[in-house]
């Protein structure tokens, strides 16, 4: 926060003549974004990234963003109840994380001397991956990343980061055959909000497909029968969570009416959905494949796009760079039967495979729409249990493994001391 702040002003003008930067955080490390024309490219990275690692937190400044950060953590509280499901569910099935509460303690102990100490160790030790798209010969792209080499020793020894450094984040798995409901009760907002999501297991080929092709065929459905004629709230969504290699159907609905009430309504509309795919025409199907083997296989419309999607496979280490390709022609393959069988496995309550965690923001401001009977104890349904602890919870949950990469790279960072501390001359 308080490096992009300061540069600001300075990359202005870069901006105006068509560059572009952006620094993000990721649970991995930090992502350094860069655009623009190839002749000014590599004196506007190399420049970039000096003053990043070189940079240092002025007192006024550093106040300001602290104060903004702590804002932002006070006040994450008030948002929106969807918001605050998917904080609680990322909390609940990420490996590794850290809660809203635990960032504001430590923010109240951070010092203006302890950040400025803390940016020369980042760079003592770290891995360094490069991905170059555009109008760039190879020889220039390899130029270019001895370049920011250089910036980062800036004549001294930098460790590269061990193997067992680098671990990966995996994702909580639901136990098969269990339903697992966690409660939270916000107390700025009127509505509630119920985030349902069913696990479907490890992302590869034929389970990405089967699950994409679900979500084309129930997602207008959904929408009219839980938002149009159901009217259970004003916003509705169903779609696909991907999370650090695993995947699940997630249905988010937020209104007036009471969260277990209208969990029941989603529940109700997957039990009688699975007719609507039993009774679906054969040329009805096919319509809903090709519909979206044609939005698969839609190009990219921006260079960035394109290196996004790139991006997207080296950073999740799967490098499957023709995935749209492989996948679509897996897709054609799938039958009707096929897709009933998955659905019956891994959505369809009282199934032994089923997966099934429900995050749900209840409102202290107002009583909730009436509905009768929406008021029994949490634990009466559908054999839901209630999470009450979250870390022990985690504690006793399996995770996923990561998906199977199509290209077998060896691992990323070094394995022996005497080649990764083998000093340097500079």
């Amino acid at each position: 926060m308080c490096f992009e702040d300061t540069i600001a002003e300075e990359i202005y003008n870069p901006i105006l003549a068509g560059m572009k930067e952006s620094v993000d955080i990721t649970m991995r490390g930090l992502r350094l974004n860069f655009g623009g024309y190839d002749e000014k490219l590599h004196t506007f990275v190399a420049n970039q990234v000096n003053k990043l690692v070189s940079f240092r937190a002025s007192p006024g400044r550093f106040n300001l963003m602290m104060d903004r950060l702590v804002r932002n953590l006070k006040n994450f509280d008030q948002s929106q109840p969807y918001a605050q499901s998917q904080y609680y569910l990322n909390l609940i099935l990420v490996e590794k994380g850290w809660t809203k509460a635990q960032l504001l303690a430590i923010s109240e102990i951070v010092t203006l001397e302890m950040v400025n100490e803390f940016i020369p160790q980042i760079w003592k030790a770290l891995h360094l991956e490069l991905f170059v798209h555009g109008n760039l010969a190879e020889n220039e792209a390899k130029s270019l990343t001895d370049e920011v080499l250089e910036v980062f020793h800036n004549g001294t020894f930098v460790r590269p980061l061990f193997t067992n450094e680098m671990d990966w984040i995996r994702e909580h798995q639901i136990k098969e055959g269990t339903s697992q409901i966690y409660e939270h009760i916000q107390d700025t907002h009127a509505n509630n909000c119920v985030d349902m999501v069913l696990q479907t297991g490890v992302q590869e080929t034929r389970s990405n497909m089967l699950l994409e092709l679900l979500v084309q065929i129930a997602n207008e459905p959904a929408y009219t029968v839980l938002r149009t004629t159901e009217q259970l709230g004003y916003i509705v969504h169903t779609g696909i969570r991907r999370s650090n290699g695993a995947q699940a159907l997630e249905i988010i609905v937020q209104g007036s009416y009471d969260a277990k009430f209208v969990e029941e309504r989603i529940e109700a509309f997957l039990k009688n959905f699975r007719n609507t795919i039993v009774d679906m025409k054969d040329e009805d199907y096919q319509r809903n494949v090709n519909a979206l083997a044609t939005r698969r296989l839609e190009k990219p419309k921006t260079l960035r796009a394109l290196s996004n999607r790139y991006w997207h496979e080296i950073e999740s280490k799967q490098y499957s760079f023709a995935r749209a390709e492989v996948e679509v022609d897996d897709l054609r393959k799938i039958s009707k039967d096929d897709l009933l069988q998955f659905y019956d496995d891994k959505i369809m309550a009282g199934s032994d495979k089923r997966q099934k965690l429900s995050v749900r923001i209840r409102s202290s401001v107002k009583e909730p729409t009436d509905v009768d009977g929406a008021h029994k104890p949490a634990e009466e349904e559908f054999g839901g249990v209630r999470v009450t602890d979250i870390e022990r919870f985690k504690a006793l949950l399996p995770t996923y493994p990561r998906p199977e990469p199509m290209i077998k790279l060896p691992s990323a960072g070094a394995d022996t001391l005497s080649s990764t501390f083998k000093e340097k001359k500079y």
